[in-house]
């Protein structure tokens, strides 16, 4: 499917009264080291339960802020009428400004005072034009990401920081039962010459899907392969060094190393799953990239 403009705002054409996992999710990521911030940014429309979760962890200056919210559906508030306000509730907002081109990330409360542009950095890659799940009901999805720019500012406790930095979309849309996943590997890289995304999901009873892009000046390149070569554990059994390696579509192979400096407390446990949200430094073996970006596990013991 071409991805068109009308498809950055809410589907509403989504299979009304299902009783199948019909849901539309938006995430955004950041990470600005020199201001000592970074965030992830997620809501996601969950029309067979009919309710909306909105999330948003921030680690400033090493402390993490959390904000999560379930709200039924439909929401009162008039403001939502205008498709290019997503999502707004009393603390959280988020806006499409001018679509794949510019978002709006808001959150405040006491402490915290979040608002941030994310500007297109490199076109959204369509996986949906590269990779095929059509009648597979646990991942049949449309779906794009994007490499972003950021700016903008944030509050803590009244100090003001001045954000300036590179960040990563994803945007989707559809069928996702994930009661059927094992785990997963979702690799967000924000080099400066190039935006990456590498993702291993683990089936039951079905293939591991191996995918992810790049993209650069010159354009995007589908991903093909995807290894997990190695992981190295804390005393904790944390997840701190991950090697992959990446093949893409013209049988080119990267071998890619993500070293974590950061993390963020994002639960799990209510799900019976082991998660782990890590903010890395990458290296690319064969051109000597570096970056830094997310390193994301899901684990579901015992599968």
């Amino acid at each position: 499917m071409k991805i068109t403009d009308h498809d950055e705002f809410l589907h509403l054409a989504y299979p009304k009264n299902t009783k199948d996992p019909w849901k539309e999710n938006y995430y955004f990521n950041y990470i600005d080291r020199e201001a000592n911030a970074m965030g992830i940014f997620h809501c996601s429309y969950m029309r067979w339960q009919n309710k909306v979760r909105v999330i948003t962890h921030q680690l400033i200056d090493g402390k993490q802020y959390s904000y999560i919210k379930f709200h039924p559906l439909p929401l009162n508030n008039s403001e939502l009428l205008d498709e290019s306000i997503i999502m707004k509730d009393d603390y959280y907002s988020f806006e499409i400004l001018d679509p794949h081109a510019k978002h709006r990330l808001r959150y405040c409360d006491k402490q915290l005072d979040i608002d941030l542009i994310f500007s297109k950095r490199f076109d959204v890659f369509n996986f949906d034009e590269a990779v095929s799940n059509e009648g597979d009901r646990g991942f049949d999805v449309e779906h794009y990401e994007q490499g972003m720019n950021v700016m903008g500012t944030i509050i803590v406790d009244g100090k003001v920081k001045q954000v300036s930095c590179l960040g990563h979309r994803d945007h989707t849309w559809g069928y996702r039962d994930e009661s059927g996943l094992a785990g997963w590997h979702w690799v967000a890289v924000l080099g400066q010459e190039s935006s990456w995304n590498i993702t291993r999901v683990k089936r039951v009873n079905h293939k591991d899907d191996q995918t992810g892009f790049i993209s650069d000046a010159e354009g995007s390149y589908l991903i093909t392969g995807v290894e997990v070569l190695g992981i190295e554990r804390n005393s904790e059994g944390e997840p701190i060094i991950t090697r992959y390696k990446v093949t893409l579509e013209n049988g080119d192979v990267r071998h890619v190393t993500a070293s974590r400096f950061a993390r963020l407390e994002v639960g799990g446990a209510e799900a019976k799953v082991e998660f782990y949200e890590n903010f890395c430094e990458f290296i690319v073996e064969e051109t000597g990239e570096t970056a830094v970006g997310v390193d994301e596990h899901m684990v579901v013991p015992g599968l």
